[in-house]
């Protein structure tokens, strides 16, 4: 099974080198012949045997088809299902749009296939019956081992989202998030409640409470993301992470969020050389009562990250204790999203450092824009 995934996810990356410098030279045609030597179908151009919508292309596709969406009939107001392990490629990220203001309730793409990539799309608009963006995501991963990859995502109520809302979908692993702008999401950027995916070059911004959320996660890796202007009031984070572990944050630029980092309940993760500064408060973290006692041997490690000055000593990071009532009711039936109004910070401070903080700003480069 694993080796099929890894060849259709080689295949993809195959088709996506193929399309990109081809597909320019007959964008002014919007004729249908073949990108590539397997079997590719078109939307929205104006050549023979193209689609007017992209969900009756998905509908007719098989594993391994590619689809070109093309800007011409742009926007495209569909909810569209990914039920096959297909490349969906737009032809500019800005003018190829998908929106999904007529799908009521209804995610705007829908990833249930694993092998999936989405290139090149503005995804903007969940929606629901009254207008009240009720819990739909632009793109919803619910399959493992996906590429999204150079899309504008954008007012949703959570721009991606890996998992379902229960804790129980973590075998939805192995997906790949790259150089997209995930941007003026109503509550979440990117949501992440399952295991092993890598969150690489976005730009992540003005998302009202969470740029990044990790919920029962593991194994992560988010590295080289700007994410900047996310959330404005209590626990609002440009990073917010609860009950996460092995989770690896390697150079990422969290800057002018209410909290930079927000953690609960998480152990042995990673946050290394990261520019971590200009946020409302920088870093912060609580814990149980009883785990903060308990977990001494599995502590976060914080090194190298630069705080916004020139330091000689240790960063100190600062948290508190909490008593939750009663702990294993609220773990196991509230949802982690739902779990503060069950805590209560009985004031015992926490602290942590940094050892090795950076003299100078990283040089890291803004991706997704």
């Amino acid at each position: 099974m694993k080796k099929g995934i890894l060849c259709v996810l080689v295949c993809m990356l195959m088709i996506l080198t193929t399309i990109v410098p081809i597909s320019a030279t007959t964008l002014s045609e919007k004729t249908s012949h073949p990108l590539t030597k397997g079997n590719p179908l078109y939307v929205g151009g104006s050549g023979p045997n193209n689609y007017t919508k992209i969900q009756d292309a998905l509908n007719d596709a098989s594993d391994g088809d590619s689809i070109f969406v093309y800007d011409d009939s742009s926007p495209y107001y569909e909810s569209v299902i990914v039920d096959q392990s297909i490349s969906l490629i737009g032809e500019d990220k800005h003018t190829t749009i998908i929106d999904g203001g007529e799908a009521k309730n209804k995610s705007v793409v829908n990833i249930t296939a694993d092998g999936v990539m989405v290139q090149g799309f503005t995804i903007q608009n969940s929606s629901s019956v009254d207008g009240w963006p009720n819990y739909v995501n632009g793109i919803e991963i619910l399959s493992e081992y996906n590429i999204i990859k150079d899309n504008i995502i954008k007012d949703n109520y959570v721009g991606i989202q890996v998992g379902g809302w229960t804790i129980y979908t973590s075998y939805y692993n192995h997906s790949i998030i790259d150089g997209n702008d995930v941007s003026e999401n109503y509550a979440y950027g990117v949501y992440i409640l399952t295991n092993y995916n890598t969150i690489t070059k976005n730009h992540i911004a003005l998302n009202k409470y969470y740029g990044i959320y990790l919920s029962y996660s593991r194994g992560n890796l988010v590295t080289l993301n700007n994410i900047t202007k996310n959330g404005k009031s209590g626990t609002a984070a440009g990073i917010f992470m609860v009950i996460g572990k092995n989770n690896t944050f390697l150079n990422n630029n969290i800057m002018d969020n209410h909290f930079g980092l927000f953690m609960t309940e998480s152990r042995e993760n990673s946050f290394l050389q990261n520019n971590i500064y200009d946020n409302v408060i920088n870093a912060f973290y609580e814990d149980i009562m009883l785990d903060a006692l308990l977990s001494r041997l599995k502590q976060n490690t914080w090194d190298g990250n630069y705080w916004g000055t020139a330091r000689q000593l240790p960063k100190p990071i600062f948290g508190h204790s909490l008593l939750l009532i009663p702990s294993i009711l609220i773990t196991l039936l509230i949802p982690p999203f739902l779990h503060y109004p069950y805590t209560i910070p009985i004031g015992l401070p926490l602290i942590k450092f940094d050892w090795h903080p950076a003299q100078e700003p990283y040089n890291i480069p803004s991706g997704g824009r």
